[in-house]
């Protein structure tokens, strides 16, 4: 995945920097052609889900950062402000069963 991300970003700056990417290309990535004749990476169609994801993980995100900064901060009472904080994120694969038919109920029947 990493050697992957470095290729097409080293693809991305050669119009650019083509003496850095060259040298990344090269001594890096150490592939023996010239960064010059390489193809320009071709993407993947978007992903709809993911695309539909996004504002609400950002959302999530922001929010956890906002709550974060709260805790941090000095209290009214002039503490030192808090540190040392670990936040876990659970992601399930999937609902859970009554989640499951709580949505399919929604699909089949919406509301106006």
């Amino acid at each position: 995945m990493a050697s992957l991300w470095l290729t097409t970003q080293t693809l991305l700056i050669s119009p650019f920097c083509p003496h850095v990417a060259e040298h990344v290309w090269s001594h890096v990535l150490k592939i023996s052609t010239t960064v010059l004749s390489a193809r320009w990476p071709v993407l993947d169609p978007p992903d709809p889900v993911m695309m539909r994801i996004t504002p609400y993980y950002d959302k999530v995100m922001s929010d956890i950062r906002d709550k974060v900064l709260k805790f941090k901060a000095k209290s009214s009472s002039g503490d030192e402000p808090r540190s040392g904080i670990e936040v876990t994120v659970y992601v399930a694969k999937e609902y859970a069963e009554w989640q499951q038919a709580t949505l399919k109920e929604v699909i089949q029947n919406p509301q106006p």
